[in-house]
């Protein structure tokens, strides 16, 4: 079994899912391990896009509940499920940081890093440089290493790291752009359709091209890769629903949030937003507070896991004239009906969890 890890603060899973499927339409059997889940805990472990059945799952989460924290468990549910159904490749989206997280403890041919920045500063450090080095600590000596161009210190590191554990180092290139806006071209592969507006899930793909082509006695065509780029959704990640003028986007961090600003003022520009919130404890809220000013919208606030979220009223204070409704269950039909009784669109962003439970309100299956 050949591992590949993905690393970074935003994009991880999304540049896991693209690794993954390029190498499952390729002919590859594929394990693919992320997190956080949407709605059902199986997502996080799937071969060939397939989730882990259930009762699998339950057996292996049982084999390993006494490991110290639940990500180890899954991680180590995920390597003997991968290794049972002797999968080619294991995909491995990392957790948190890289220095001592479960999955750098399997021995990875190739390392991808997504954009660093500000998050879970109270274990990882207070400085983009800080995070970097507990992100970059993951290189081992001899592997290939991918990553987009990141801020200067970040990236200082980065080169340091790698020069220092003879690490050979890819920085993902510039794309160009396709027949249209929805396409790019990418190492001399054209009109690969990215399914999202945003250029980091451009950058996304590319990296993720970068690295499957890095991977040594592999047959995987431009065929291929267009193939599985260009179907591949992501849940929860700036999605829209037409039909339910719903745009759901899991964005809690500084990087993630301007990202969304980004897309609401100029693909949404001048539409009227009604926002659903909610927020784990320690996210600094204040980016989105202030796009909410900016937009002008009605906001309501909830706490969907009420173990990991603030309560809705003193999320509700970190937004003007913001209404909380602490259930889940009563705050999602109240903030659809006022935006449909006003002609607004409803964006529920800040939570992944939140992202999850309006997926599953509206019956998508992930």
């Amino acid at each position: 079994m050949r591992i590949i890890q993905v690393l970074g603060t935003n994009g991880k899973g999304t540049t896991s899912t693209y690794i993954a499927d390029i190498l499952t339409q390729a002919g590859y059997k594929t394990g693919l391990f992320t997190s956080p889940h949407l709605i059902r805990r199986e997502e996080r472990i799937k071969i060939d896009k397939k989730n882990i059945p259930a009762e699998r799952f339950d057996a292996l989460e049982e084999k390993y509940k006494s490991e110290e924290t639940f990500f180890k468990t899954f991680t180590k549910a995920a390597m003997e499920y991968f290794e049972e159904e002797k999968v080619d490749f294991a995909v491995l989206e990392c957790g948190i940081g890289g220095r001592k997280d479960p999955t750098t403890a399997y021995p990875a041919e190739c390392k991808v890093f997504c954009r660093i920045g500000m998050d879970h500063m109270h274990i990882l450090g207070n400085s983009v440089r800080e995070i970097a080095e507990e992100k970059f600590a993951a290189v081992r000596p001899g592997i290939t290493v991918i990553t987009m161009p990141q801020r200067d210190e970040a990236m200082e590191v980065g080169v340091r790291v790698c020069r220092e554990m003879g690490a050979k180092l890819i920085v993902t290139e510039n794309y160009t752009e396709g027949k249209d806006a929805d396409h790019i071209n990418y190492r001399g592969i054209e009109n690969i359709r990215i399914n999202s507006p945003t250029d980091a899930a451009r950058q996304n793909a590319c990296m993720a091209i970068d690295a499957v082509l890095s991977l040594e006695n592999t047959h995987i065509t431009a065929d291929d890769i267009r193939t599985a780029v260009s179907n591949m959704v992501m849940p929860g990640r700036v999605q829209y629903f037409a039909e339910e003028d719903l745009l759901i986007d899991g964005a809690h961090n500084e990087d993630s949030l301007h990202l969304l600003a980004h897309i609401l003022r100029t693909r949404y520009k001048g539409r009227k937003i009604v926002l659903l919130t909610s927020a784990t404890v320690r996210k600094d809220v204040s980016e989105l507070s202030d796009l909410a000013k900016e937009l002008g919208a009605v906001v309501y606030t909830t706490c969907v896991v009420k173990s990991r979220n603030v309560s809705a009223a003193e999320l509700a204070e970190k937004f003007e004239g913001a209404i909380a409704i602490e259930d889940f269950e009563d705050a999602y039909p109240t903030a659809k009906k006022a935006a449909h009784e006003s002609g607004s669109m409803l964006l529920c962003a800040g939570s992944l969890y939140l992202a999850g439970a309006v997926l599953g309100e509206i019956g998508y299956e992930v």
